[in-house]
């Protein structure tokens, strides 16, 4: 059996309207799939995302202004949808946000068949 491009692209359209928002979190600990929730998630950072797609793929832009996480040391990204289910999260080195940037983070979810 294979999943056909037109069924890859219909479970990728489902995966990107549930995709509606992302948060940044201060906690480095290894992500693993029994994840419910980030180590230690800024509420503050919890906006929606911008998703565009492509031939099996999602693109999810998220944007932090510059008034949003000031003084904060950032470690980890995460996905969610309306409901606060985690989709993914990512670690990453640490960044401290200050008032003079803003910044964005671009994920791309590839499905395969």
């Amino acid at each position: 059996m294979v999943f056909t491009n037109t069924g890859v692209n219909a479970i990728r359209d489902l995966f990107s309207t549930a995709l509606t928002d992302a948060s940044l979190g201060t906690s480095s600990t290894t992500p693993l799939v029994s994840d419910t929730a980030l180590g230690g998630e800024d509420a503050t950072t919890n906006l929606v995302t911008t998703n565009t797609t492509n031939d099996k793929q999602i693109n999810v832009d998220y944007n932090i202004p510059s008034t949003t996480g000031n003084g904060t040391t950032f470690r980890e990204f995460g996905s969610f949808d309306a409901s606060n289910t985690l989709f993914s999260r990512q670690t990453f080195a640490s960044l401290t946000k200050s008032s003079t940037e803003q910044w964005q983070f671009s994920i791309i979810y590839k499905i395969n068949n």
